[in-house]
């Protein structure tokens, strides 16, 4: 075996820990190749501290990307071959620290991948504690937008240390996990309130993003605001995120909700334009009330949030919540459409929504919690004269059906009937008699179901009331 190069030697010495896991990956990707598809999924070249590594690592992935196999005389033809420290070349270089894993051993790849992302994670946390010092001394810019670049900075820095968490088993052990859940005694899914919708999605699946989609006027924030009472009545947590509606409005929709009465139903309406109301009426808003201040549910209540900031918020709740031994178990963003992305994709909207719908699949992981979020839906919808949604419908993204594990669809007969008029007799004679039969109904098509089948599940709406019900309640 060749004697070590006295130049290389110095270099092993004097350089950062940092290098030695960067050396580790690109010799493992010379004499591995195949191990080039874990560095392109997990680091990127700015990953590495080193400037010729930096160079090495871009140019083997390049090769990766184009099919061809790496070496090291296909990155001397790239770089040349100069000395890139006294009497060491490019060449000399590269074969030595092939040598020396002979001979010492490096890390593993994959813990040498671990070195390098941790040494990246930090300088990325330390440039952004950096960067808020100086905002901070300097003014210029608003404290909101400081904390805001701040928190989207860090929420990087999470999401980066989420995507690196590995689990690896066989398909024994996977096996042997869903036994464990049979026979478990694990909290159930938080009830939809809804049995049919219960019985074929086991409730809002944890851990996993559930999108409500429809247009405008369908009964989105109605389902929403009634899931989340319902919810929370059987003793689910909740975190709701309102960003568009304020805080007198949402109420309105409880309280009338939970004073519901099929033969004496309060309008949310008549409380928020301040009509005259009956003792009686009075009396069960009063006791709806009450029985609203018992329910753990917490409300956010601000346009313009990011995914970030709604991730961060939700942290948070869900650390209050665990040390108080009350676990939070949903979270209700009202709704996808408006969430602000951050400037990463800015005028890209396609990328922004995608950022968005994976940035709420990764928090209801990370949290183990249900992750619930409207959605609007496109206008061609109206352009058809089936008005029933279905998956193309869902604006500006696939991503949003990739993301979710469960999409429902809102369709709600009465809407269209209502907007329509007839100047033959015979056709709008048809359409009030249809109008009356279809007027508390709504439709939840679950078009999508990754944990079991779906269907339309038909259920009971009073949406002046806000009040949605099983269907068997009117029967």
């Amino acid at each position: 075996m060749n004697a070590p190069n006295p130049a290389f030697e110095h270099a092993v010495k004097t350089e950062p820990y940092s290098y030695g896991a960067e050396r580790a990956v690109i010799v493992g990707c010379l004499t591995n190749p195949d191990r080039l598809a874990d560095v392109a999924a997990r680091l990127v070249p700015s990953d590495f501290e080193g400037a010729f590594h930096r160079r090495v690592v871009e140019i083997l992935l390049g090769l990766h990307s184009e099919g061809r196999k790496p070496s090291v005389e296909a990155l001397v033809a790239v770089v040349g071959d100069d000395e890139i420290a006294p009497n060491l070349t490019v060449r000399g270089y590269l074969k030595g620290i092939i040598d020396d894993q002979l001979k010492v051993l490096f890390l593993p790849i994959d813990d040498a991948i671990e070195t390098i992302l941790d040494a990246a994670q930090r300088k990325a946390l330390s440039a952004a504690g950096s960067a808020l010092m100086t905002g901070a001394a300097l003014g210029g810019k608003s404290v909101a937008s400081l904390a805001t670049e701040a928190v989207s900075h860090i929420d990087e820095v999470l999401s980066s240390v989420r995507s690196q968490k590995r689990r690896a088993y066989d398909a024994g052990d996977a096996g042997q996990s869903a036994i464990n859940l049979l026979e478990s005694d694990a909290r159930a899914y938080p009830t939809t309130g809804l049995l049919e919708l219960d019985r074929m999605m086991g409730g809002w699946p944890r851990g996993e993003l559930t999108v409500v989609a429809g247009r405008p006027g369908t009964g989105k924030s109605a389902f929403a605001t009634c899931a989340v009472l319902k919810a929370a009545r059987a003793g689910h947590p909740v975190c709701f995120f309102s960003l568009e509606m304020r805080d007198e409005q949402l109420g309105a929709r409880m309280l009338t909700d939970l004073a519901y009465s099929h033969t004496e139903p309060l309008h949310y309406e008549d409380i928020l334009k301040r009509h005259e109301m009956s003792s009686r009426a009075r009396a069960r808003l009063d006791a709806a009330h009450a029985q609203l201040k018992t329910l753990p549910i917490h409300i956010e209540e601000q346009r313009g949030l990011t995914v970030a900031e709604i991730g961060a918020r939700s942290r948070k709740r869900a650390g209050e919540m665990h040390r108080a031994g009350t676990p939070l178990e949903m979270v209700v963003v009202d709704h996808l459409h408006i969430v602000k992305s951050s400037d990463r994709y800015a005028g890209n909207r396609v990328r922004e929504l995608a950022e968005i719908s994976d940035g709420l699949a990764t928090l209801a992981k990370e949290l183990d919690v249900a992750v619930v979020a409207l959605c609007q839906l496109s206008r061609a919808v109206e352009d058809r004269e089936n008005k029933r949604p279905s998956m193309p419908d869902l604006r500006e993204s696939g991503a949003i059906e990739e993301d979710a594990s469960v999409i429902i669809f809102l369709y709600r007969p009465a809407y269209y009937l209502e907007k329509q008029r007839f100047d033959d007799p015979v056709a709008e004679q048809m359409r009030v008699k249809m109008l009356e039969e279809k007027r508390n109904v709504i439709e939840l098509g679950v078009d999508k179901n990754r944990n079991g089948r779906v269907g339309i599940v038909d259920a009971f709406v009073d949406i002046g009331a806000n009040a949605v019900r099983n269907w068997s309640f009117v029967k």
